[in-house]
């Protein structure tokens, strides 16, 4: 309910009439409010007649700057009907029928202040106004409510007018001593009717005849709204004031239908027994259980009727006193609500007030019985009073019916599954219809027609639930209201299933064979398997192949054959990547429905490192005693992985003549003086190949050696020069006797035949020259090996470029040294032939020495070291060749080394 819907029924709260009339639930609200015994659940003619009073309120518009509120007593029939055409700037606060409407007017008020006019729509009777379960009369208001009258006079204006809408308020004596007790409490001008309130055709009219002061403010209800309400605002009444010994008295507005009837053993009448009539009130003793007193009253022409009666209870002990209702003349009574007198409950005096609108017929009875017994308990009561409201009585609505109540899962919104219809015994009454149970949201309902429709029919899932309860509320025109649960029931319909998109990861080079599980099935009908799935698009790379075959695109494949492992997809050769390739499918369940949307498998294939395949040679030959580092080839590998990062190494190095660049694949001479032609004219080595994942391939090739022509070597004697000779030329192989040197140079030439060769005895192992602590050492200086173009005379001359002397000089020229003490050389086992030394052809001739005086048939330059101390030279001859003289190659295209700083690769490794 809407806070403004809510307000209408709250006395600490207030809405405008406009707001009042645009509420369709209010008036089935109002009735709730009254609903419990405690207040007045129906009308009487005269309060229907009310109803047209309110009517006429709604016309009336008072000035902007007036404030006016209306109290309204949720009893008045139709109530609506007045509000309808009332001032929408008039204020409507609604009265709680369950409460006393008095403190809720009181409440309401409170802490307000300025307000012109208050207007009190109720049922009312002489001198007393009934509103919610209170009864405003001049006696209350001295007493019990003088408080809360003060707390309203607080809240009005100087010149503020209260107008009393209830019947016959202002009629005879009690009337005008209300009128006047309201007037001087509240310091109001008080304006009130003597006479019935409401529609003329009931007897009603809408003129105020009672007022005290100048009334300024006009009626609330407009004269349309006077002319078309059918009620009045007033009570009839049935009531017995017990002022004399008699159980016949008769002070209401009419009679009761008979006389009291006594249960009571031993009495006659009123005036002797437990139930007796005693100094004006009836008194009930509890010494015997089962005795009781019982009057009739005619209600069928009531629409509502109320039990009242002004109480003393003097039960203390065990006694126990209950209010019954019969509407059979007696033959069944039922105890009202809260109709038990004890010494717990209605204890003091006070006025007690029971609905017994339930209770209307032409044989309605009212009895007071003994059910608990004890000796001294009485219970008084006076004033017994039945108020009851005459005119067309609204009953509420009996029953429901669903026409049909089955509708079919999944159905689509607005699917109508059958239509309500209330059962009202008013005939002709309006009905609407609502729902207060939609089922979570799965049904709706035309408040009109009272057809039932499918509101969500996502929400209708025959697998989850397969019925669902709607509670239907019929509601009639006078806001009476029927609810009733139904059960709808579901179809069960059959789903499609759904597949699911997934990712297979499969090796590079390898097929995968799919499975059912790879499209990812699923069916919310119970039982519903896989059948088959069609194949919508291809894969876009790759190949699909069932048994063997090709599967084309819209084909579909069996179930069966694909858990039969038929159903394969094969990558490319040597073909890898993320997402490789992709289709899509549908999946197909038992029923031979297709999923509605296709799924998509997609295949990602992982990369293999795949293992080198071969290895190539680029040349194979290489002479004989090659110098170390000489290239040989280059090794190529093949590998399937292109851009594979490659290695190489050599697993036999034949035993150690070769290597291998890691990286390049260089193979190159690793030691060349194991190169020998003579003892082996080829070798072996095996290659081996790794790519980056750590794959090989290994390969053997055979490497062919050329041969080369080797000079002769022989001994050479010492030197009595100013150097001292610490090498001694011998033929190759051999050494000096008892000589424990080592061969630190070897150097061929293709074709030459022996070559000889320089060994460095024991007392020189560090292979430096000792020149004393005063010496500064010279540079060395190892020109490499080369071809003398042509026969020539050359020196032994001191090679070297020292700091400043006299001898070199300070150009760095060489000065000549003499070995003429040896010109010619001795070859053992080969006899004496005529031997020449090589060197360095680049150094001049300085002074102070002679030349050899011998010619040099073309062949190589040997090398020499020098030192100095002080002015004289020392001279060291380290490496020096002795060629026989004899034919050699012509090398005059290899042009001669000039001076070269470069020690070989053996020099560097002494």
């Amino acid at each position: 309910m809407s806070l403004e819907q809510r307000l209408m029924f709250d006395a600490a709260a207030s809405v405008t009439a406009s707001e009042v009339a645009s509420e369709q639930v209010a008036q089935e609200q109002a009735e709730a409010a009254v609903s419990n015994d405690g207040g007045d659940d129906g009308l009487t003619a005269e309060q229907a007649d009310s109803q047209g009073l309110l009517d006429a309120i709604a016309t009336y518009n008072p000035g902007a700057s007036r404030s006016e509120v209306v109290f309204v007593d949720p009893t008045v029939p139709n109530y609506q009907d007045l509000l309808s055409g009332m001032n929408p700037n008039i204020e409507v606060i609604m009265l709680d029928g369950g409460q006393d409407g008095i403190e809720q007017m009181a409440n309401a008020l409170s802490g307000r202040s300025g307000i012109d006019a208050i207007h009190v729509i109720s049922h009312g009777g002489a001198g007393e106004l009934q509103l919610g379960t209170g009864v405003l009369n001049a006696d209350s208001m001295s007493t019990q409510y003088a408080d809360d009258l003060a707390v309203i006079q607080q809240s009005l204006s100087e010149q503020a007018d209260i107008l009393v809408y209830g019947c016959d308020f202002a009629q005879g004596e009690a009337g005008q001593a209300a009128v006047d007790m309201l007037a001087d409490l509240t310091g109001a001008d008080v304006q009130a009717s003597s006479d019935l309130t409401g529609s003329i055709s009931l007897g009603g009219d809408w003129e105020f005849e009672v007022s005290t002061g100048t009334i300024e403010t006009s009626l609330a209800i407009g004269y349309g709204a006077q002319m078309n309400w059918a009620g009045v605002l007033g009570t009839e009444t049935v009531t017995d004031s017990f002022s004399s010994k008699s159980f016949g008295n008769n002070d209401g507005t009419q009679s009761w239908s008979s006389q009291w009837s006594e249960v009571d053993v031993g009495a006659s009448d009123a005036r002797g027994g437990h139930i007796k009539v005693n100094s004006g009130e009836l008194r009930i003793e509890t010494q015997v259980v089962g005795a009781s007193v019982s009057r009739g009253v005619d209600l069928s022409s009531a629409r509502s009727a109320t039990l009242s009666f002004d109480y003393n209870n003097d039960l203390d002990k065990q006694g126990i006193v209950e209010v019954r209702i019969s509407t059979d003349g007696g033959a069944n009574y039922r105890t009202l609500s809260d109709g038990v007198f004890s010494k717990t409950s209605h204890t003091g005096n006070g006025m007690a007030r029971f609905d017994i609108s339930d209770h209307l017929s032409a044989n309605t009875k009212i009895q007071f019985l003994v059910t608990g017994t004890s000796g001294g308990d009485r219970l008084f009561v006076d004033n017994v009073q039945v108020s009851y409201e005459t005119g067309v009585v609204n009953h509420a609505p009996t029953d429901l019916a669903l026409s049909a109540n089955t509708v079919a899962e999944n159905a689509a919104t607005g699917t109508v599954v059958g239509t309500v219809s209330g059962t009202d015994p008013d005939a002709g009454d309006t009905k609407t219809y609502s729902l207060t149970d939609t089922a979570g949201g799965r049904f709706a309902i035309n408040s009109a027609t009272g057809q039932l429709t499918v509101a969500d029919g996502s929400l209708l899932n025959y697998e989850s639930a397969a019925s669902h309860t709607v509670t239907v509320r019929v509601t009639d025109s006078g806001g009476q209201s029927y609810d009733e649960t139904f059960t709808i029931n579901l179809t069960n319909v059959n789903e499609g299933p759904t597949g699911a998109d997934a990712t297979i990861t499969l090796s590079e080079d390898t097929s995968h064979t799919l499975s059912p599980a790879n499209f990812g099935f699923s069916d919310v009908d119970a039982g519903d398997s896989l059948s088959a799935v069609r194949i919508d698009t291809l894969p876009t790379a790759g190949t699909l192949t069932l048994s063997g075959g090709a599967v084309t695109a819209g084909q579909v494949v069996s179930a069966a054959d694909i858990t039969a492992g038929r159903l394969v997809f094969s990558p490319a050769a040597e073909a890898n990547g993320t997402g490789y390739a992709s289709l899509t499918f549908s999946v197909q369940d038992s029923h031979n429905t297709y999923d509605t949307a296709p799924n998509t498998l997609t295949f990602t294939v992982t990369a293999v490192n795949d293992t080198p395949t071969d290895l190539s040679l680029s040349a194979n030959t290489v002479a004989e005693q090659a110098a170390t580092g000489t290239v040989v080839g280059t090794v190529s590998g093949t590998d399937p992985d292109a851009g594979d990062t490659k290695t190489y190494s050599l697993t036999d190095t034949a035993g150690g003549r070769f290597a291998i660049n890691a990286s390049t694949g260089q193979l190159t001479v690793a030691d060349g003086s194991l190169l020998n032609y003579e003892a082996a004219t080829s070798h072996t080595v095996t290659v081996r190949v790794t790519d980056s994942g750590g794959q090989s391939y290994d390969e053997t090739f055979t490497l062919n050696l050329s041969n080369v022509n080797e000079g002769q070597s022989a001994q050479v004697a010492s030197s009595n020069q100013d150097g001292s000779l610490i090498g001694s030329l011998f033929r190759n192989g051999q050494g000096p006797p008892s000589s424990t040197g080592k061969s630190i140079d070897s150097v061929g030439e293709p074709g030459m035949g022996d070559i000889a060769s320089v060994s460095i005895p024991p007392n020189d192992s560090h292979h430096t020259i000792e020149l004393g602590t005063q010496e500064t050492p010279a540079r060395l200086s190892i020109p490499t090996a080369r071809n003398v173009a042509q026969s020539s005379q050359e020196e032994v001359a001191i090679h070297g470029k020292g700091k400043s002397q006299t001898s070199p000089t300070a150009g760095g020229k060489g000065m000549a040294e003499s070995l003429d003490s040896e010109k010619s050389l001795s070859d053992p086992g080969r006899g004496t032939g005529p031997w020449t030394w090589s060197q360095a052809d680049e150094v001049e001739t300085g002074q102070g020495g002679s030349a050899l005086g011998m010619s040099m048939a073309v062949g190589l330059a040997g090398m020499v070291w020098q030192g100095n101390k002080g002015n004289k030279e020392k001279v060291t001859t380290m490496k020096s060749q002795a060629h026989q003289q004899q034919p050699l190659p012509d090398r005059t295209s290899q042009p001669p080394n000039a001076e070269d700083d470069t020690p070989s690769s053996n020099e560097s490794q002494r």
